[in-house]
């Protein structure tokens, strides 16, 4: 019955928004005349990590491409949501929800994780369960929460039926012909190619600035005192390797959602400060939540990862000017460029 109801709102839905995706499809994407450029060039560090993308060749052709799909809404039952309708420009790619909304505007169990640098993981997704970002790219899209296109076949008719997306296929593909791997593909290239390596840390790391007296201490108390990067750790600040790349933290006694047997993914931190709200279910609203949390909030799960064990049972205990200076350098992890580039911005 919950599943018949839910496909008779999206119908309702459906019918509600063909005014809306006639104007979407009409309007189409603004686009420059000459192509962003997307491929990976020598500048770039090699943690943004492209070549771990497996299987994907990023092309300018694809990435524009996948550009359009990740912010076109139609690839919605209902035309009501798109990729980046829970991934902003703005907010490091996050939504700024707790918990972000799908296609009828129910909430998704889990806070939508910002993306940057995905070229360098292992995993997505807070439980792990995709490997491969092609194959990620493509499960909110089916999703009968987030964007409700359950039927592949759906999906492929309704991009075909995009004008606008003749010519996108043609200069990717070398003809029109849409498919769900080709659209898997692109999408896999846009994404992989929204890359984070010129923060105010990236600048000091080149040896073109200088952090403050404040940010200096942040980062030593972020790398010593309080070993942050034994769990954020890299020049993405967060874990990769086997199993330190999921972690249980002490937010419940008993865990009420058990992620990978209980621990969940450690996220990226570049971009931190703009990405709020925080943790796999967007429980605290700012960075001051996660601190406290992490000072006296510790719960003594069964699965508390073994990295705060060390501490009292409820916390690190870190004093007032430490999370002021912890603050400090987390600001520096924001890249304001990656935040304005016209090439990651929404073309309709």
């Amino acid at each position: 019955m919950k599943k018949i109801l839910v496909l008779l709102g999206a119908s309702l839905a459906l019918v509600a928004c063909k005014e809306q995706e006639e104007t979407i499809r009409s309007a189409g994407p603004q686009l420059p005349s000459k192509l962003y450029s997307y491929v990976w060039n020598r500048s770039q560090p090699t943690f943004t990590g492209n070549s771990w993308l497996r299987n994907v060749r990023i092309t300018d052709e694809k990435a524009t491409l996948g550009r359009v799909l990740f912010y076109d809404k139609a690839l919605s039952v209902n035309n009501v949501t798109s990729c980046g309708s829970c991934h902003m420009q703005s907010k490091g790619f996050g939504d700024g929800k707790a918990l972000s909304e799908g296609f009828l505007f129910n909430e998704t169990p889990r806070h939508s994780m910002h993306i940057v640098n995905t070229g360098a993981n292992s995993r997505f997704f807070w439980d792990g369960r995709s490997v491969i970002l092609k194959d990620q790219v493509l499960l909110p899209i089916s999703n009968h929460i987030e964007m409700g296109l359950e039927d592949e076949n759906l999906l492929i008719a309704k991009v075909d039926a995009i004008d606008y997306y003749d010519d996108l296929f043609e200069e990717a593909y070398g003809n029109g012909l849409v498919t769900k791997e080709r659209i898997a593909e692109a999408l896999a290239s846009f994404v992989g190619s929204i890359v984070s390596y010129n923060t105010k840390f990236d600048q000091v790391e080149r040896g073109v600035d200088r952090f403050t007296a404040l940010e200096e201490k942040g980062k030593d108390l972020f790398n010593n005192k309080y070993n942050c990067a034994s769990c954020h750790g890299g020049k993405n600040f967060n874990a990769e390797w086997g199993e330190t790349a999921f972690s249980n933290i002490g937010l419940d006694a008993e865990d009420t959602d058990e992620g990978l047997n209980g621990r969940f993914k450690v996220p990226n931190l570049r971009n931190v400060m703009v990405s709020a709200p925080y943790m796999h279910d967007g429980r605290f609203s700012t960075i001051e939540e996660v601190l406290n949390h992490y000072s006296s909030g510790l719960k003594q799960n069964a699965n508390l990862d073994w990295r705060l064990r060390q501490f009292d049972p409820t916390g690190m205990n870190i004093s007032p000017d430490e999370k002021e200076a912890l603050i400090a350098f987390l600001h520096t992890l924001t890249d304001y460029d990656l935040l304005s580039d016209p090439k990651y911005s929404d073309p309709f």
